[in-house]
């Protein structure tokens, strides 16, 4: 079974999407597989208009499989959007799983922060497992102390990694000491 991770924040552009694609950077160098789920509330462009596989899908295709030797792409119309756990048990064959958002799920949860963008600390979050941030105050003084996960700046995106690994799998918001915390 995978192990999984959200990488969540209170708004857009705090370097979610960066310190995803680091941290599976980092898994990746340590020789293991892993997917990505990215999520978004809009619509998404995944095919360019006039392709054969637009075309496919604009006759009627509810699903297009592209295949190539370097790529298999699957593009599913869906009538409702998928759970997040069917889309986890389709990617039970890899080592880690790095999901960018679902913040109100109850998968461990690394928040990233940064001060400057004058938003609060995102509150009611459960099991956050480690933030990622430029201001330590800020989440000392919305998190209590007892429940304060360890924080991690941008620079330590590789030793974050490695803490998650240590991470007992069925971590539920209590985390073994860390970094900062």
């Amino acid at each position: 079974m995978a192990r999984v991770f959200s990488v969540t924040s209170a708004t857009a552009d705090t370097g979610k999407t960066t310190v995803a694609a680091e941290l599976v950077a980092c898994f990746a160098r340590r020789g293991l597989r892993v997917a990505a789920v990215k999520h978004t509330r809009g619509h998404v462009e995944i095919d360019r208009p006039g392709s054969d596989t637009d075309r496919l899908s604009a006759a009627g295709a509810r699903t297009v499989v592209i295949s190539a030797p370097d790529r298999l792409v699957r593009i599913e119309l869906p009538d409702e959007e998928r759970g997040l756990s069917e889309i986890l048990s389709s990617l039970d064959d890899h080592d880690v799983v790095v999901v960018e958002g679902y913040k109100r799920s109850p998968l461990p949860k690394v928040v990233v922060y940064r001060a400057a963008k004058g938003v609060a600390f995102p509150a009611g979050l459960e099991n956050i497992i480690a933030t990622v941030s430029d201001d330590a105050v800020a989440i000392s003084d919305s998190v209590a102390a007892e429940r304060r996960p360890p924080r991690f700046g941008f620079a330590e995106i590789e030793r974050l990694a490695d803490w998650l690994l240590g991470t007992p799998a069925d971590s539920a918001g209590t985390a073994p000491a860390g970094p900062g915390g």
